[in-house]
Order: structure tokens, then sequence, then C-alpha cells
């Protein structure tokens, strides 16, 4: 099919056909339309772009605002730790000032304290010098103390024979020594234990047994029978006994009757007159002195006083007492094995270790002479035997 050939617009346009005229308006009209669709398009783009941009600018403000306000909040934190940091830099700058006037003093003492070695080694030399002549006085106090502890141990033994106060004295004797820390002592104190040993093993008499002994004997004498008494009632002989009546009995009865008639007996040594009661309680009363005596002896220690009351008890009831009666056959076996006794051993020599401590340190003045065992009460003058009465010596 051919096409119709549009002649150009002599203006210069193209020049629409003739059969296009009637839809320019149409046209026009749509693309107008179109144009202000596109128009308002575009206006609802940028509607919504403005829209999106104070949505976003809304967003930003408020993060901005939030953000400003957590940067206030730290502000105000971190014054608030400044002001904390200010006060303990205060606190440490008082600290520091007071620590630099220790370092000061400190410094002041240190130069004191050199100056103070000279002052101490000459104070040292003071105090050695006076500890010399305190040990030196020291020394010899000890020396003295144990000597005179040791002489006393040795007068205690020979005068009191005191075993407990002579232990004491030469256990104080030791401490002494010890304390000397001499080595020239060395012998003084090993002859010192052996004789604290010693005493430790020496026997020990019962002194309060014997004590009590014969105070129970004392008591029992004022009831003994003393020859020539008088008894104050009769038992006659019973022959009877055991026998059963009939001829035997009589004939018993009878020959009994005829020897009582008439009783012959034999005067000799033994027989002895009757005595008064005054004479009886003379009698038991010098029984009880004798034991008391006795007693008194043992108490202190006089072994020869002991023995010498003791066997003048035994003679003197021998001689007034009835040597028949259980009572001063008791007695009698009492007093023998008092007589057994020996209430004072010889005590052990301690002045060995005294002998050696004058050898080592001999000087004048100090030296006693232990004192000599005293004389027994048997041996003092003045005190005589009671005549009728046997003395064992």
């Amino acid at each position: 099919m051919a096409q119709e050939v549009i002649p150009a617009d002599p203006r210069g346009g193209d020049r629409e056909p003739a059969g296009d005229s009637v839809l320019e308006p149409e046209r026009r009209s749509l693309e107008r339309r179109t144009e202000d669709r596109r128009k308002l398009e575009r206006i609802g783009l940028f509607g919504l772009v403005a829209i999106l941009i104070a949505a976003g600018a809304v967003i930003l403000a408020i993060v901005a605002i939030w953000r400003q306000a957590g940067v206030n909040t730290r502000i105000e934190e971190l014054r608030a730790e400044q002001g904390d940091v200010e006060s303990q830099a205060q606190v440490l700058r008082q600290e520091l000032t007071k620590l630099a006037e220790q370092a000061a003093i400190e410094t002041q003492r240190r130069e004191e304290l050199a100056k103070l070695p000279a002052e101490l080694a000459q104070l040292n030399e003071s105090v050695e010098s006076l500890r010399e002549r305190a040990e030196a006085g020291q020394r010899a106090l000890l020396r003295d103390e144990a000597r005179f502890l040791l002489e006393m141990a040795t007068q205690r033994l020979a005068l009191e024979r005191d075993i407990t106060g002579a232990l004491a004295a030469l256990r104080a004797a030791d401490e002494r020594l010890a304390a000397l820390r001499d080595p020239r002592f060395a012998g003084v104190r090993r002859r010192l234990a052996l004789e604290i040993q010693s005493l430790h093993m020496f026997p020990q008499p019962d002194l309060s047994g014997v004590s009590a002994k014969l105070a129970a004997l004392e008591e029992l004498a004022p009831t003994l029978p003393v020859l020539g008494a008088v008894t104050d009632t009769y038992v006659p002989p019973d022959r009877l006994s055991g026998v059963a009546p009939g001829l035997e009995r009589a004939w018993l009865v009878v020959k009994g009757s005829l020897r009582d008639m008439i009783s012959i007996r034999r005067i000799g040594q033994d027989a002895v007159e009757l005595v008064s009661l005054e004479e009886q309680g003379v009698r038991r009363h010098h029984l009880q002195l004798l034991l008391f005596s006795a007693r008194l002896s043992a108490m202190r220690g006089d072994q020869t006083g002991f023995r010498t009351a003791l066997v003048n008890a035994r003679a003197w009831l021998a001689q007034m007492f009835d040597k028949n009666d259980n009572q001063v056959i008791a007695v009698t076996s009492d007093i023998e094995e008092l007589l057994e006794l020996e209430i004072a051993p010889p005590p052990p020599d301690v002045s060995g270790s005294l002998e050696l401590l004058r050898q080592l340190d001999p000087r004048p003045g100090l030296d006693t002479k232990p004192a000599q065992e005293p004389r027994r009460a048997a041996e003092r003058p003045g005190v005589a035997e009671r005549p009728g009465v046997a003395v064992e010596r």
C-alpha cells in the first residue's frame, strides 16, 4: 500500500496529516494530563523525599538530643570525679607535706644517730668496766656464801643431826658454785654431789613412832601391878573344875582343905614388904619419868640418854613390879625392842667439799671449825645414876 506523503511545514515544523487534526486536542489534553500526572508524581516523590528527610532530621535531632543528654550526664560525672580527684589530690598534697616533714625529722634523727656510735662505744667501755667490778664482788660473795652454807651444813649435822637442814644447805651451796661458772670448782661440785647423794640415802629412824610408843607406855605405867601391893579381892584356886561329882571329887575337897590349913613358904630375896598406896604411886610415877626421859632423848637424838633411860626403866620394872603380870611382861618386851633401835646413827661425812673449797680459796678470817658433837646427857657432870637401879653400859 502506498503511503501518503505529508509535505513539510514551511515554518519549519512538520505538518500533520489532515486526518489527525481532529485528534490533536485530545492528544494535547492527554499529554497535559500525562504531564500533570508526572508533575504530581514528581511532586509526591519530592514530598516523600522531603518527609523522609524531615523524619531523618527528626530522628537525627532526637539522637543528637539523647547524645547531648548523655554527654551532659557524662560531663556531670566527670565534673564530680574531677571534684573527687581534686579532694584526693588535696589529701595527697597534705600527706606529702606530712611525709616531707617526717622525712625531715628522720633526716634529723639519722644525723643525731650518726653521732651515737662514738657515745655508745664509750658507754660500752664504762659498762664493761662496771660489770667487771660488779662480777668480781659478786663472785667473791658467791664463794663466801657457798663456804658459809657448807660450814652450816656440817654444823647442823654435828650439833642437831638435822638431815633436812644440812641437805638444804648443801643444795644451796651447789647452786652458788654453779652460778660462778668456774671450772676450778668442778671437783668441789663433784664431791658435793656425792655428799648430797649420801644424805639422800642416809636411813633416818622413825622417831615419831618411837615417841608414840614411849608415850603409850607412859600411859600404861599407872596400871601396872607393884610388888607388895595388897589386892582388893581374893580368888581361891579352882581345883575341882572338870571333876565329876562322886568319891573322887569328895577326896579332892578333903585333900585341898587339909593342905590349905597350913602353908609353908621359903622366904628369899624375892619376898617384899607390903607397900602403901603412896609408895605405889611413887614407883609408878618414877617409871613414867624414866619413860619420859627416854622419849625426850629420842626426840633430841641422844642415843646414850635414850639407852640409859630405857635400861633404868627395865631394871625398875624388874625390881619394883610383878614380873609375872602380863602387862609387865608386855612393857618389858616393848622396852627390849626399843633398846635394839639406833635412834642416832652416825651421819655421813659432808666436810670433804668444804675442805676442797678452803684449799681453792685460802682466805684468812673465813675458816670456822665445825662444832664438835655435844656430850650426851649421861656424860654431863651432875647427872648421876639412880641408887639401887642397875645401868647397862
